[in-house]
């Protein structure tokens, strides 16, 4: 499985998305010490994480999901997504399973 994109937190959490055999989006967390925290094969959705509106529907005003021709995120998109989101996404996966 491809990886999309990984970071590392400022507490040492590496935040990776992948593609997976899903339509969405992989996220694994793993702890500083090399404990895998979160594995989730279908985690991030497609309708919100990967793809942007091509620049033809953004200078249109376009909206997202009317875009015939969106194009996929570059890793660098990937990673500013992670970091941005990175302390949600940490919460999410401290959660206690039942």
């Amino acid at each position: 499985m491809a990886t999309m994109a990984q970071i590392t937190t400022r507490d040492g959490y590496i935040i990776r998305a992948f593609s997976s055999l899903y339509v969405d989006y992989g996220l694994e967390v793993t702890s500083s010490d090399g404990k895998e925290r979160y594995y989730g094969p279908c985690a991030l959705s497609s309708e919100s994480y990967g793809w942007r509106m091509c620049d033809h529907c953004q200078e249109n005003g376009g909206e997202h999901y009317d875009c015939e021709n969106p194009v996929e995120w570059t890793e660098e998109e990937w990673a500013a997504a992670l970091r941005h989101e990175a302390d949600d996404l940490l919460d999410m996966a401290m959660m206690p399973t039942h």
